[in-house]
């Protein structure tokens, strides 16, 4: 009996399921809950993000692979209120004047106090980073300014 019971109940979730999308998020982690809200919003700012690491380029898409939520009192709650703050690791793809194929991953970490993400870092890229630029303009300037005064005397 209990076999014919779960069979019809698998029938009738595999065939309404499209149209109740959503229905079981109640049984979701936190966690699982702030990836997808994530998902959303790295998706919708994937350019700012990108531009956080790189100097050219136009962002693709973004996945995000893990997030971590640090829990104030160390236990999961279901109100992201009582976290101090998570972790989150994800990828951006993109497409630059010389990487037509790029992609950066990379771990940020949100303060909840603060309400801001406190901390950017790269895992892993096969682009030029902002600091990379950075540092190869500021040895072409010093190149320059260095020539100039040398020709001065």
């Amino acid at each position: 009996m209990k076999r014919i019971i779960a069979t019809v109940l698998c029938l009738i979730f595999t065939l309404t399921i499209p149209c109740h999308a959503g229905v079981f998020d109640f049984l979701k982690s936190p966690e699982d809950k702030l990836k997808d809200e994530l998902q959303e919003s790295f998706t919708q700012n994937k350019q700012s993000i990108f531009n956080k690491f790189h100097p050219v380029g136009t962002a693709t898409k973004v996945v995000i692979h893990e997030v971590k939520i640090e829990w104030r009192s160390g236990r999961p709650s279901n109100n992201i209120e009582n976290a101090a703050g998570f972790g989150v690791v994800f990828t951006v793809y993109w497409r630059g004047p010389i990487t037509p194929d790029g992609f950066t991953k990379a771990f940020g970490i949100f303060d909840n106090d603060s309400k801001r993400y406190v901390k950017w870092e790269i895992i892993s890229t096969n682009g030029t980073t902002n600091e990379q630029a950075a540092d190869v303009a500021g040895e072409v300037l010093g190149s320059l300014i260095s020539n100039y005064f040398q020709n001065q005397h």
